[in-house]
Parts: structure tokens; sequence; C-alpha cells
């Protein structure tokens, strides 16, 4: 098991932060989807959150999670089980619309833009309360020219999809990433919980890890302000100034010591990859990719700023409400975007 922590501090509010994501995250679906690949946005609904006596979050009572042991432990199918049932999921929404309707989700809270052609009253307020409410979503990536080549010369052509399963219990997310051809073999789960920083200090264990975890993480601390050299978007915080707040540009190495509003998103991934010969290749790979991933998706939220800023929180959601039609609509047409997961 491979345990990082990627640190990332941005010059945002809480709620910025949380409209800059879901907008900027809109605007990326758009760039990257097209010529047959990119982002499907099956599910988009709403659920209760499950607490505990104390209010703290039971995450095996989430929906439609599955913890690593179930995973392993439960009914296994073959292979050709396994690419018949993910082409079934791409292809076909007849199983979506029934999860649509589970009484952990409220059907009548759904933002779920490919099942319903008409917007009903009960959804046109885009807005819920988040004390209440988490927002799970399943997405379905499509992106098997960007996958490292080790990995496209394992899988069949029909079985490159990723699977994402998303609760947003903002300021904390529970992300699950699998594909149904390796199973069990391989799985990566993200806990983000986003905190305000105080006193210019960062909490050590914001995710609760057992000492054991703890001493199999790594830390990797992510500042905005440094390009990386494998960074070819025109986005730089550090000569980007905001006419809208006046932050910016940013210092790389100084911009956080006194910069407020300051804000850290805490990123705990955990992969689980068992590939026989493949694993080191594996994880080395996982770490490369998610620090790029990170660094460039928060270097853009903050330098878009000025295309978000002032926005409300029910004016995001409408266009992520949307965004699901628009890119089933999309992803068939025009040609492959040349972003790449890792550029080497």
């Amino acid at each position: 098991m491979k345990i990082i922590e990627y640190r990332i501090l941005m010059p945002l509010t809480l709620e910025e932060n949380l409209i800059g994501q879901i907008w900027s995250f809109s605007e990326i679906s758009r760039e990257n989807t097209g010529g047959g690949e990119g982002v499907e946005i099956l599910v988009n609904s709403l659920f209760d959150l499950p607490l505990d006596s104390n209010g703290s979050l039971i995450h095996s009572k989430l929906p439609e999670y599955e913890d690593y042991d179930s995973q392993v432990n439960g009914s296994k199918k073959s292979k050709k089980d396994g690419k018949k049932d993910e082409r079934s999921k791409s292809l076909e929404r007849s199983d979506l619309a029934i999860m649509g309707s589970q009484s952990h989700l409220h059907q009548s809270k759904t933002f779920n833009g490919i099942l319903n052609s008409d917007m009903s009253s009960e959804v046109a307020n885009f807005n819920h309360d988040m004390t209440k409410y988490g927002q799970y979503t399943h997405k379905l990536y499509k992106i098997a020219s960007k996958l490292p080549w080790f990995v496209r010369k394992l899988l069949p052509k029909d079985s490159t999809l990723i699977h994402e399963k998303s609760w947003n219990m903002y300021p904390n997310v529970k992300t699950v990433l699998t594909n149904e051809y390796f199973k069990s073999n391989i799985r990566i789960e993200l806990d983000t919980i986003t905190r305000e920083v105080k006193n210019g200090k960062f909490e050590n264990n914001v995710h609760n890890l057992t000492q054991e975890q703890l001493e199999k993480r790594e830390i990797v601390l992510i500042d905005i302000a440094e390009k990386l050299s494998s960074d070819s978007s025109n986005e730089d915080p550090s000569t980007f100034s905001s006419k809208k707040t006046g932050r910016g540009p940013l210092v790389p190495g100084e911009w956080y010591k006194k910069h407020q509003p300051l804000i850290c998103c805490y990123k705990l991934v955990t992969a689980e990859i068992k590939l026989f010969g493949l694993q080191t290749k594996c994880e080395n790979y996982l770490k490369t990719m998610y620090k790029q991933l990170f660094a460039i998706f928060h270097r853009q939220v903050f330098c878009w700023i000025d295309k978000w800023h002032g926005m409300t929180l029910e004016e995001v959601r409408k266009i992520e409400y949307e965004l699901a039609k628009e890119l089933l609509a999309k992803i068939d047409k025009g040609e492959l975007s040349k972003n790449q997961l890792v550029n080497e």
C-alpha cells in the first residue's frame, strides 16, 4: 500500500475554494472531452450525511461505497464478464435510473443531467444544506490515450475506462477510482480535507491516521507559485494579478507566509496495487501524476479567479448540472485533447 499526503496551499477562503473548484472542473472537463475520450457524468445526486451520535461521518454507510476488503471478498466475476459489465455501464443507463431512485439518494434533489431531460421545479434550486446533505457523483473517464504505455499494454482496448465515485461532503471529500478489468488489483482512494491555516502551521494528522499509516505516509508540499518543468499551461500565479480581488502575483516560497485568506487542501492518496512486477512502477507513476495534476489544477483555479469570483454556489451548481448533457453530446465529436496525465 502506498500512502501519500499532498498539501496544497491556496490564497482563498473555504467558500471561494468550493466555487472555484466546481467552475474550474467544468472548464477543464470541456477542454479534455472530444474525439471519443473525456468525462461522462453518470450520476449526480444528493444523499443524507451518515453521521454517528457524535456528528462524525460513517464512511461505511456512504451510498454505493464499497471498501477495499468488500471489493476483494465480494462477488467475483470472470474477466469476460467484467468487460461486458464495463461496456454496459458506458452504453446503457437503465441501471443508473434504478440507482437514482434508491432510498439513500434523493431523486427529488438529483442534479443528474443525463437521465432527466426536463428540470422539475424541485431541482430548480441548485443550492442545498451542506450540513445535512452530501453530493454523490459517478463519473466515467475515457482516457485510453493518456494512460501510461505499460498500462495500455496490459489492458484490452475496450477495458480502459476508469470509474470515479465521489462523495462531496465539503470541506471533506472521498473519492474512489477503479477499473473493471483490474478489479481489486488496482484501487485508489483520495481523501481530501480542506482547512483554514491558522498561525501559519499545518495540521500534522488531519486524516486521523493510525501510527502504522503515519509511518508509511509520505508528505508532498505543493506551492502553486512554483511552476513544474512539465507544466505547459499558460496559467502562472507568480505573474498573475487578479483585478477583482487584488491578489497576486505570488512569490514562490514566500507568498503564503503572511497571506490572508489562506487555506490548505490536504489530499491523502492511498493506492492498493497488486500487479506482479509493476507495483513499484505504478506507484512511482501515480506519485508523479498526482503531483502534476494537483499543481496544475490549483494553479488554474487561482489564475481563473476573475472568471468565477463573485458567482454564487447556486450559479456554479447550475453549470455543473448542465455539464453532464454537454459532455455527453461532445465526447464523440471533434479531436482528442493533447493534454497528458503526466508530461515526461
